[in-house]
């Protein structure tokens, strides 16, 4: 087969180095920075390893020495498309001949493949066998090797594959093969050898961080000792003993313990106690714990956790004997500071166990459905892991920082910061921290004392002042409010005096208007009498209707006495009130749009406005029978109607127009009070008196009373 092991290189390293004669002498290391050279290599080896996980990949070795050293040729690569095999997958056995350039990878250096030739096939021969420590720092790197330990996990590793943990006197190995988990479900506590090619594990700078066996399949594993039928006829050991030291090395396989479950854990996590030793222990994937306060009998795998040992894959079952009664073990300040050591050396040992302490809290973390407090003991702190939501209690009391007992597994830390600190005086544990995991919120409770009390009694001080200061201020605001309500009812009063005094001037002057020209129709009446009766009848006829005019504005005048609405109520309401009042009874339609009158107008104002709207409305009706008004206002530096505005801008005001489609008018040859009609001189006295000009005009069909107001 000289023609099948002829090997031809690029580069001298990282391939099959050939001898001046052209036969292989073997592979040799390459490293990262070589690889990284991208040099192009032709090599040719037996497969040893097919590398399922990647397209087209594995790892070959000379074909005169398949458990020498080896190297991953990969067919895959993260730009271009996967190197294709001719004739089939690859097989372990398969003699390749492979192109391509060294590349440093992720996981060790190798051969990027650019093309596969198949050259033949071979049967490899046995591994040879190997320690764990054999393989440190990667020194036996994509090698096949045979190893021996006890099997104490199989769990899922991906699609038809599955992780075995595999217990050696140097440590326990991850192996990888390529079989379904039901295919090794008889494997726990069984004294096995396998058979594959070790690789190492790095960390994303590609460090060394151990290694792991891969195993084309279950042919790779050879029982040697079967496992047990019953798991329970593991050796017994105290609960605090099942890593304790032995001449002999640990064998890896389950330890039978006994005890009393004091505390369980949705994930499957318990506590067994007996006495004052305790252990923690997790069951197998998919099975229940047992519920606390319960003894039961437990075997399972001793695996190290935080440096302290606790049982994993656990199988279990209910004791024959009553379940202990457990009392928790009371820690105070020395216990999470130190460590108490006994006669013989050993330390007083609470790990593990069901115990209660106090402590001051501080803080609060929440979690997905739990939440950890921190409480602080002499100066240290504590840790208190609780599932489920905060009591509302805690939240409330958080502020004063209560002393808060807390019943719970205690969980030590001895690992430390530094050697130094790991092994005091050289020899002996150093405590690093305490941490409870506590059974539940009912498991923590309140301890009142002289700080907690103090600070409740403080913050009641400060409501009471806040209180005090409360009640001052509201007195202030009611004493002010009540202030201001009695000034303003004071110029409410003296506004509406004012009013009643203008309106009692207004019902003088209509009376008196009014009388003196009711007087003047009944003198001209007489005078007529005899000579011209129809003159006499019109005359009497003209001082009845004066008198009924007297009447309605003494009627007006004296209601407006009877009520504040001039006072209250603004100018576009009391103008709605007349439109509403002249729709309702249907003989008008009015219609209101107001903008611009200034809510600043004194209420004699409002009432000489309201009056000339009124009157407007009321001749428009009874005069130019009128079927439609419209009552407009708008800013006066809107409209444009007024005269150039002051160059100041001081001036504003409002124009008010009362449209109605009546008959034409003509103000200028109205009849007046000679011939006693008051509307037209009612309408330009009030304008007058309040500042307001007036006019009468047409604008297109519309007949218009135009007010105007400027105010400075």
């Amino acid at each position: 087969m000289n023609h099948v092991t002829a090997f031809i290189l690029a580069l001298a390293v990282g391939a099959l180095v050939p001898s001046p004669g052209g036969a292989a002498a073997g592979f040799t290391p390459l490293t990262r920075d070589e690889a990284a050279e991208g040099r192009a290599v032709c090599v040719t080896g037996v497969v040893t390893c097919v590398a399922y996980w990647q397209t087209n990949s594995c790892v070959i070795a000379s074909v005169d020495d398949p458990n020498g050293f080896s190297i991953y040729v990969t067919g895959e690569h993260p730009i271009e498309k996967s190197t294709p095999v001719p004739d089939g997958p690859l097989t372990v056995g398969d003699i390749l001949e492979v192109k391509g350039i060294t590349v440093p990878l992720f996981f060790a250096p190798g051969v990027y493949a650019r093309s596969y030739v198949r050259l033949g096939r071979m049967a490899l021969p046995p591994a040879p066998r190997h320690t764990l420590a054999d393989f440190a720092q990667g020194l036996l790197d994509n090698r096949r090797a045979r190893m021996g330990g006890v099997v104490t996990d199989i769990r899922p590793g991906g699609p038809d594959q599955a992780m075995v943990s595999l217990a050696t006197p140097e440590g326990t190995v991850d192996v990888r093969v390529r079989a379904p988990l039901a295919d090794l479900a008889g494997l726990p506590d069984a004294e096995v050898d396998v058979e594959g090619v070790a690789m190492s594990v790095y960390n994303h700078r590609a460090e060394y961080l151990g290694m792991r066996m891969e195993l084309a399949g279950p042919d790779g594993i050879f029982v040697t000792k079967p496992a047990p039928a019953d798991p329970f006829t593991a050796r017994q050991v105290p609960l605090d003993s099942i890593l304790s030291w032995t001449p002999h090395g640990h064998d890896g396989h389950r330890r039978l313990v006994s005890g009393t479950v004091t505390a369980a854990r949705a994930d499957g996590t318990f506590y067994l106690q007996s006495g004052r030793r305790a252990v923690r222990a997790t069951v197998r994937l998919g099975e229940r714990p047992p519920p606390a306060g319960t003894a039961v009998d437990a075997v399972g795998f001793p695996e190290t956790v935080r440096g302290v040992g606790q049982l994993v894959g656990v199988v279990w079952r209910a004791s024959a004997r009553a379940p202990e009664r457990i009392e928790p073990t009371v820690l105070t300040s020395v216990n999470v500071t130190n460590l108490a050591y006994k006669a013989d050396i050993t330390f007083d040992d609470y790990d593990c166990q069901l115990v209660s302490l106090a402590g001051r809290l501080y803080r609060i973390e929440r979690q997905d459905g739990a939440f950890d407090l921190f409480l602080e003991i002499a100066d240290i702190s504590v840790g208190v892991s609780v599932p489920g939501d905060v009591p509302g209690w805690i939240e409330h009391e958080l502020e004063f920082r209560p002393m808060v007992s807390v019943t719970g597994i205690a969980r030590l830390d001895t690992s430390g910061d530094s050697p130094a600190r790991r092994l005091v005086n050289g020899r002996r544990p150093g405590l690093s921290s305490v941490s409870v995991e506590a059974l539940g919120p009912d498991a923590l409770r309140l301890v009142p004392d002289a700080q907690w009390r103090e600070r409740h009694r403080v913050r009641y001080v400060q409501h009471a002042l806040y209180l005090v200061a409360a009640l001052l201020l509201a007195l202030i605001g009611v004493g002010a409010w009540a202030l201001w309500r009695a000034r303003a009812r004071e110029r409410d009063s003296r506004l509406l005096a004012d009013e009643r005094k203008r309106m009692a001037g207004d019902l003088h002057d209509t009376i008196e208007q009014h009388l003196a020209g009711a007087k003047i129709l009944l003198s001209t009446a007489a005078d007529k009498l005899g000579r011209d009766e129809p003159a006499a009848e019109r005359a009497v006829k003209m001082a009845g209707e004066v008198l009924a005019e007297a009447k309605r504005q003494i009627r007006d005048v004296i209601l407006n006495l009877r009520s504040d609405r001039l006072l209250k109520e603004s100018t576009e309401a009391l103008v709605a009130q007349i439109a509403g009042e002249l729709n309702a009874r249907g003989i008008v339609k009015v219609r209101v749009r107001l903008r611009g009158i200034p809510p600043t107008l004194s209420a004699g104002e409002k009432a000489d406005l309201v009056a000339i709207v009124q009157q407007a409305v009321t001749n428009a009706v009874n005069h130019g029978r009128a079927k439609n008004v419209a009552i407009v206002s708008d800013p006066a530096e809107r409209t444009g109607t007024l005269a150039a505005p002051d160059p100041s801008g001081g001036k504003a005001g409002f124009v008010l127009r009362i449209l109605n489609d009546g008959a034409p008018f003509d103000a200028g040859k109205a009849l007046g009070p000679e011939s006693g009609h008051f509307g037209l001189a009612n309408m330009r006295e009030r304008a007058k008196r309040s500042g307001m000009s007036i006019d009468w005009c047409r604008e297109g069909r519309w007949m218009c009373v135009k007010v105007e107001k400027l105010e400075s």
